[in-house]
């Protein structure tokens, strides 16, 4: 199953947990996963965060295909000019 990890700013919207496994074949399942059992993560993460699939950061990752030992990363975004 899919783990998303969950930055430190974050963890008190999930029980304080770090990583939370849920089932989803793409991003957008997972998200839903996530939001349904935590749902005062999902307008932090909607506004705020981007997403790291396997290593990767993805601009667009919403219909990213997910395998069932994908990590996922939420990360804060980061301005610049």
């Amino acid at each position: 199953m899919p783990v998303i990890h969950l930055p430190a700013e974050l963890r008190s919207l999930a029980d304080g947990q770090a990583r939370v496994e849920l089932p989803g074949e793409r991003i957008r399942d997972l998200l839903a996963a996530l939001y349904e059992r935590f749902p005062d993560l999902e307008k932090p993460i909607s506004n705020r965060m981007a997403v790291a699939i396997d290593g990767t950061i993805v601009n667009h990752p919403l219909n990213e295909r997910l395998s069932e030992r994908s990590e996922v990363h939420v990360l804060t975004r980061i301005a610049g000019g």
